[in-house]
Formats: structure tokens, C-alpha cells, sequence
């Protein structure tokens, strides 16, 4: 009886805390470019994400936007389109590739560096999409930022799901397929100069 009132006890001491971590406590400021239906459906969709999601360790910036018909972007503003609205997944992982540019800006250095090795391991990539990014440069960046989005994911969708997710990108074709090919090689050079998903 002693035993069953302690785990009762601790129940009611442990299940509100589990209760307040479940989602994000971060605020975001929001903005909407047009002020469109398409615009308002992504922010409730965001603010629905945040609720259901805590994704506190992957915000490195409050302010986000919304426009549509742009391409997602992180600076200078973060900013999201209404391309998936209706794909609550596909936006999750736009969310996080563009808050893990913003954390690699705080990690300049190691992230230059990374570049330089995955330059001798992939001494030629695509250098403009669908392929490749905008250009060389570019590719390397995002062999990083695409694994950071993976890892993302994966905490809160399952590994065997995130990758049926990034699997779907119709852009960076050949970074999100290298990245999910060659995953090992990847990490073991960004854990080389500390670049790790952040966590709480």
C-alpha cells in the first residue's frame, strides 16, 4: 500500500512537468507579408507545431515571416512560404533547416572548417539546383545544414520517417540523397568541429 501511495505521489509530482515540456515555450514574433488566408493558415500551422512540439534547442531566431510564393530563406529575416500548408511535415522540416542556418552563423569558424574536409571527401558537387544550392559553396553548407534538419526531424518524427520526409525534397536532390547515403561520413566531420544538433 506504502509502495502504490509513493508511485501516486510521485505521479502527481512528475506528470505536470511532463505536461509543461511538452511544447515550445519560445515565443515567436510573426509576421505576414500580405496578410493573405494562405499566410494566416502557415502561422497557425507554425503556432500548431510549436504547441505540439517542444523546439525550444532549435530557435536561434524569433523572427520569423511569412510570405507567399517566395522561396524559404534564413536571413535576413527568417522566412517561411505557404507552400505546406497542408503538410504539417514538410513545414516542420523547413522550420528547422532554416533556424540551423542561423545556428551555424554562431559557429562560424567550425563550420568553415567542416566545409574544407567534406571539400577533400566531395571534391565535386553540383553547384545550382535542383541538384545542388545556389552554387558551391552553397552544396558543402548544405551537406551540414541538411543533416542538422535530419536530426531535427528525427527526434520528433522517428528516424525511418524523417528520412521518407526529406526523401520527398524536390530541391537539393542530390545533397538530401548524399546526406541520407552517407550519413556517417557527414556526422563523423561535423562532430570533428562541434557541430552537433543543439539540445536541451
Amino acid at each position: 500500500m506504502k509502495c502504490l501511495s509513493g508511485l501516486a505521489l510521485l505521479f502527481l509530482f512528475v506528470s505536470p512537468v511532463l505536461a509543461a515540456v511538452k511544447g515550445s515555450t519560445v515565443r515567436l514574433e510573426i509576421t505576414l507579408a500580405s496578410d493573405t488566408q494562405p499566410e494566416k493558415f502557415a502561422e497557425s500551422q507554425l503556432r500548431r507545431l510549436l504547441a505540439k512540439y517542444n523546439l525550444d534547442a532549435l530557435v536561434f531566431t524569433k523572427k520569423i515571416r511569412i510570405a507567399s510564393h517566395v522561396i524559404p530563406h534564413s536571413h535576413p529575416v527568417l522566412t517561411l512560404n505557404t507552400r505546406h500548408i497542408d503538410d504539417d511535415e514538410q513545414q516542420l522540416a523547413t522550420f528547422i533547416h532554416e533556424q540551423m542556418h542561423w545556428y551555424l552563423s554562431r559557429h562560424e569558424k567550425g563550420t568553415a572548417a567542416a566545409i574544407a574536409d567534406l571539400r577533400k571527401v566531395y571534391p565535386i558537387v553540383p553547384e545550382k539546383g535542383p541538384r545542388g544550392a545556389r552554387n558551391e559553396h552553397s552544396t558543402y553548407l548544405h551537406l551540414i545544414i541538411n543533416l542538422l534538419e535530419f536530426d531535427g526531424l528525427a527526434n520528433y518524427l522517428g528516424r525511418d520517417r524523417a528520412r521518407a520526409v526529406i526523401g520527398r525534397r524536390d530541391y537539393y536532390i542530390w545533397i538530401y540523397d548524399t546526406v541520407l547515403r552517407d550519413e556517417t561520413n557527414i556526422r563523423a566531420v561535423m562532430t570533428g568541429h562541434g557541430l552537433v544538433l543543439p539540445s536541451r
